[in-house]
């Protein structure tokens, strides 16, 4: 029987040891850092995995409805994505990332600050992109509202002739 078959799956990954995405972006800047300020997804996801304590096992734990994908290597993917988002890391093609000013300010605290830090402009950036969906449906709310108007002017303009 293998760490997999073993885990109460009652239990969440993060009770069981896994770091959060949020608690990965630090070790994923870490990463990129120590390969130069850049790197490719694979060289960040090696960098990450030997900077991790018990990476090893965390690899083990894997998703109960997909057995062979493991939850770290998607948690590491989920930090990237939210390093990207926070502006600690640009994504100039697919595959390549490379370190801003951000990111290096975030690797200039505390690894407890880091995570403070990176916490809050995650939070920040959410709120930014709901206001953001907020003002599109708004403003699509209002060409159909404007749309509908016109129709509706122009069905009496031609009701009249």
């Amino acid at each position: 029987m293998n760490s997999m078959d073993s885990l109460d799956h009652n239990i969440s990954f993060t009770d069981q040891g896994m770091p959060t995405h949020q608690d990965l972006v630090v070790p994923i800047l870490k990463a990129v850092n120590e390969l130069g300020g850049s790197g490719k997804t694979n060289e960040v996801n090696e960098t990450v995995l030997e900077i991790l304590p018990e990476a090893e096992s965390l690899l083990q734990i894997a998703f109960p409805n997909r057995p062979k994908d493991s939850v770290l290597m998607s948690r590491i993917a989920w930090g990237r994505s939210t390093a990207k988002r926070v502006g600690a890391l640009e994504q100039p093609t697919q595959g390549m990332y490379l370190l801003t000013e951000i990111g290096e300010q975030i690797l200039k605290l505390s690894d407890r600050d880091a995570l403070i830090k990176v916490k809050d402009l995650d939070r920040q950036a959410s709120r930014a992109k709901r206001k953001q969906k907020k003002l599109e449906e708004q403003n699509v709310a209002q060409v159909s509202d404007c749309l509908l108007y016109t129709s509706d002017a122009a069905d009496e303009r031609s009701s009249v002739d």
